[in-house]
């Protein structure tokens, strides 16, 4: 028998709960509270940052916007045993996607899906900007 899960858009639309914001402007690590439907923003990014994904487990999704315009690069890095795959591509255990200068308004979607029995990667759909993976 299929898991059914309610997803947190269709709860937020029958409470009126609205997603979270989180800005985070320095290198830190994203909580797995802030994967569950939210956005999290770099407004007042001033120098490279590294954001840090927790391990992915089912449900989680959010989107990451860049809210500054500044030479330095950001990255959204995968824990040691996960990957990222960026638009369908694999990538390697521990990797990251970023943009090496970022400009307001270049974003990504990120989601976990199941790759084992009990395992989870992340996927990330660029949705602006031009993300590449390291």
């Amino acid at each position: 028998m299929a898991t059914v899960r309610i997803s947190s858009k269709s709860m937020k639309r029958a409470t009126g709960l609205k997603a979270p914001e989180y800005v985070l402007a320095a290198t830190a690590t994203i909580t797995s509270d802030m994967c569950y439907g939210g956005l999290i923003n770099t407004y007042g990014q001033a120098a490279d940052m590294v954001l840090t994904l927790p391990a992915p487990t089912a449900g989680m999704h959010f989107k990451v916007i860049v809210g500054t315009t500044v030479a330095k690069y950001v990255h959204v890095k995968a824990a040691a045993n996960d990957k990222i795959y960026l638009d369908g591509a694999a990538g390697s255990d521990a990797g990251y996607v970023g943009i090496a200068s970022v400009s307001a308004g270049e974003a990504i979607e990120i989601f976990a899906f199941q790759t084992g029995a009990a395992t989870y990667d992340w996927f990330v759909n660029t949705l602006s900007g031009t993300w590449v993976a390291g």
